[in-house]
């Protein structure tokens, strides 16, 4: 009985310590881990799952650090962009932010773009009680050093004074001092109806102050209506000026009233290269609207880019309004009553891919237009009301106003600014600089190539053709010059012309395609021998250049293949930019008619040059040439 109680103890100690160490183990172990729920805890580590890098490589995860110092250029790595005050960021770019002022009157400006504003109703204009003018509100300035003594009556216009002037005090035919006619009745390019008669009293007539122009519905000449085409040429031709123009129109379906200026001496070639400025355009086919435009070998209506605007005019055909545009150097500017309702300026940032004078050249004398024609292309685009009897332009004055800009000059520029190459064609280099400032107005810029003169240059731009550039590095400098014959001081930018292209030589024959550079022409498949392609498309102006060896000295000539329907061709060789022959040919009588013409004889030195053809006429192919020796 004691054996067995002992035991009992023994065993009653035995649990009591096993108990104890149980609950010294539990408060040793970690406590077992709650289960984390991942729906309500999505980002918890115990949640998101391993990105595999093989399927995503560009994972957050997987993507590796960039090292900047051996990747600047990385995109990781590119400092951020900062625009300047009233500047934005777009595309990448810091741009200008737009205001109001920014866009025309009947814009407004929404996501930083000028768009036409819908609600925008145009202004009403005042109806003029007489030939007074009124004024723009310019300052008044004292000089008459320019004015036209028969033209003393007038005052100035601010520092406008005026030259030039008919304010038709008399009777009769218009004066013969001032005006001169356009004459004919082959449509005028635009196929229009009149025949346009020469001192005609029917057509043309001054007559209790005021000249009218009258279309008659009449057979003439071959055409079946007759009117009269007034112009200043070589009586009154201007390069910049201020003109004024009070008129009525008439109205009605195929009437085309204008007052217009076109070049006098056509120094850049024929239309639109020489350009047009329409002061005011009318068609009674869309009436109460008045259009102001100007044309140029860039941008004019043929390839539908003229630039102009039109606007609404509810009197235009009952009242007498004054039609005028301000022109100087690289801007113009219409009016309607004095109201400045648009203004074009050359802009070398739209105009990169074209030489400066395609885009605006309106830096050469100009005469003045007054017609009224009948019909044509847009007179007559929507039909013309053959019952019309009394369609008369009337005019109550012209005057022409100009600025002594030289007399009203006292201070020499300053320098341009921002001198910078815009673009590189197959013309050249285009470079751009801000214009200069001065008291008065620039007049031109002088433009230097390694200090030898260049051109002088009216515009805040200019072409530099590869082939006066040096290909291991030229510096072109730019000194601005006002009318007074004051100069700023220059400023320089150097230049690098590409390397040349590959040598052809003068035993072969030179494909009239391998030019390395060209402006204007374009090729088109031939059918002349050896087949391939020839230079067509080719306009006064156009030239191709190639890179030639000479392997032998001698006195030479070129046998060109060329063709041209109906007026013939005209070139000019040129030897690393300086002439040395030319060539004249008459019609082929089709544009694949191919005939051999040979240029003026030149001696060449052994070497390799440059050889520019240039064209000195419209309408003309070329297929290859061959250097012909001839001693």
């Amino acid at each position: 009985m004691k054996k067995l109680f002992v035991l009992l103890l023994m065993l009653t100690v035995s649990l009591t310590l096993v108990g104890c160490d149980l609950i010294e183990d539990d408060l040793l172990d970690d406590p077992v881990p709650v289960e984390v729920d991942c729906e309500l805890n999505p980002e918890h580590e115990d949640c998101v799952e391993e990105v595999d890098c093989d399927l995503n490589p560009e994972h957050e995860d997987c993507v590796e650090e960039v090292d900047c110092d051996l990747n600047p250029e990385h995109e990781d790595c590119e400092e951020p962009l900062y625009c300047m005050p009233g500047t934005m960021e777009e595309n990448g770019v810091c741009v200008d932010i737009l205001t109001q002022e920014d866009c025309d009157l009947d814009e407004m400006v929404v996501d930083n773009k000028c768009v036409i504003n819908p609600d925008y109703v145009a202004p009403e204009f005042p109806v003029l009680p007489g030939p007074d003018y009124v004024s723009q509100g310019y300052d008044e300035y004292l000089g008459r050093d320019i004015v036209n003594e028969d033209c003393s009556h007038l005052e100035n216009i601010g520092e406008w004074q005026p030259v030039w002037c008919d304010e038709f005090e008399y009777e009769g035919l218009p004066n013969s001092s001032l005006w001169a006619y356009d004459v004919g009745g082959h449509g005028w390019g635009n196929g229009e109806l009149q025949y346009y008669t020469n001192g005609d009293l029917d057509n043309a007539y001054v007559q209790d102050g005021y000249l009218t122009i009258e279309a008659l519905k009449e057979s003439f000449g071959g055409s079946d209506y007759t009117s009269a085409r007034l112009i200043t040429k070589n009586k009154g031709d201007w390069t910049y000026g201020k003109i004024q123009i009070r008129a009525k129109v008439p109205g009605g379906k195929g009437t085309w009233p204008a007052a217009w200026l076109l070049p006098t001496d056509w120094e850049y070639g024929g239309w639109p290269d020489s350009g047009e400025i329409d002061i005011m355009e009318y068609v009674g086919v869309d009436p109460n609207v008045v259009h102001s435009t100007i044309h140029t070998g860039a941008y004019n209506h043929s390839i539908g880019t003229q630039v102009g605007k039109g606007m609404t005019l509810n009197t235009a055909e009952t009242e007498f309004h004054v039609y005028e545009m301000e022109w100087e150097p690289n801007v113009i500017r219409y009016y309607v009553n004095g109201y400045n309702f648009y203004t074009v300026t050359y802009d070398p940032e739209d105009s990169m891919n074209v030489e400066t004078w395609e885009a605006w050249p309106f830096d050469k004398d100009f005469h003045l237009l007054l017609n009224l024609a009948f019909g044509g292309a847009w007179g007559g685009y929507a039909g013309i009301d053959t019952t019309l009897d009394n369609m008369k332009f009337e005019i109550d004055y012209v005057r022409v106003y100009q600025k002594d800009y030289a007399g009203m000059d006292n201070e020499a520029p300053s320098s341009i600014t921002n001198l910078r190459v815009l673009n590189e064609t197959n013309a050249g280099s285009f470079i751009a600089w801000n214009p200069a400032e001065d008291d008065v107005m620039v007049e031109y810029y002088e433009v230097y190539i390694d200090d030898v003169f260049y051109q002088n240059e009216s515009h805040n731009a200019v072409t530099i053709p590869f082939d006066v550039q040096s290909s291991e590095g030229s510096t072109l400098k730019v000194i601005p010059v006002d009318f007074a014959g004051n100069k700023g001081d220059a400023v320089t930018i150097a230049i690098t012309a590409p390397e040349p292209p590959e040598v052809l030589l003068s035993t072969d024959r030179i494909q009239a395609e391998d030019y390395f550079l060209m402006n204007g022409v374009q090729l088109e498949s031939t059918t002349d021998r050896d087949g391939g392609y020839n230079v067509g498309y080719i306009d006064n102006g156009d030239y191709m250049v190639y890179y030639i060896e000479v392997t032998e000295a001698g006195q030479y000539q070129f046998k060109v293949r060329v063709a041209s329907q109906s007026d013939g061709g005209s070139f000019t060789i040129l030897q690393d930019n300086v002439e040395i022959g030319t060539c004249d040919f008459n019609a082929t009588g089709g544009w694949q008619n191919w005939a051999d013409a040979y240029t003026s004889v030149f001696n060449l030195e052994v070497g390799t040059y440059t050889f520019k053809i240039q064209s000195n006429s419209d309408g003309w192919n070329i297929n290859y040439f061959d250097f012909v020796k001839t001693n």
